[in-house]
């Protein structure tokens, strides 16, 4: 907010002559107002959360499949989806998943290069279906994995990127919503696995 401020008296004063310089100023209100919108709608998705889940038996293959349209638009990163046949139906919110799944394709793209993939899969195991998503980035240290998860914490080498420190904390309160497990696998230099695990009633 301050750097809003800041920026916006400085165009409004007229002390960015230079058309490159208002542009370059307008670029950063711009960004911070977006990161400011992200940070308030993941305020309120943790808030919204604690309220009960309408979980009816559904397709949750279908579920993801939506969701991952919206991140296949034209100038998006590509990932790699793989999704089986014939899954048991899952008892879910769809609107829910849709924002499990947001936070995190968030996280793995956001900490991952441009260059580097991110695998989207979908698979039964014993009695169970498995939503996993892995990446290539820097990974998490081992004695940052347990507090991960915890609201506002970032790990410190995430302190070079932008985030509220929240996307990893509404994926595990939802997780618990809907009764499933939340397991996180990561090795620095290597890369991240996050899968949630559901039951398939």
């Amino acid at each position: 907010m301050s750097l809003i401020q800041l920026y916006a008296e400085t165009l409004r004063l007229g002390r960015a002559e230079l058309p490159e310089k208002r542009e370059a100023f307008l670029d950063i209100i711009l960004g911070e107002t977006q990161r400011l919108h992200g940070l308030v709608e993941n305020v309120l998705r943790l808030a919204r959360r604690k309220a009960p889940l309408r979980q009816d038996m559904r397709d949750l293959a279908a579920t993801l499949q939506a969701a991952l349209d919206e991140f296949s638009l034209p100038g998006a990163r590509t990932l790699r989806v793989e999704i089986a046949e014939e899954l048991p139906a899952v008892p879910h919110d769809p609107a829910a998943i849709h924002s499990l799944l947001g936070n995190l394709l968030s996280n793995a793209l956001k900490f991952s290069g441009e260059d580097d993939a991110v695998e989207v899969r979908l698979q039964a195991r014993k009695g169970e279906v498995v939503l996993q998503v892995r990446d290539a980035g820097p990974g998490i240290a081992a004695e940052e994995l347990a507090r991960i998860c915890e609201p506002f914490y970032r790990a410190p080498q995430a302190a070079r990127t932008r985030g509220s420190g929240l996307g990893l904390s509404i994926v595990r309160q939802i997780a618990r919503a809907h009764h499933a497990r939340l397991h996180i696998d990561s090795q620095p230099g290597v890369g991240t696995t996050v899968e949630v695990v559901f039951r398939a009633d």
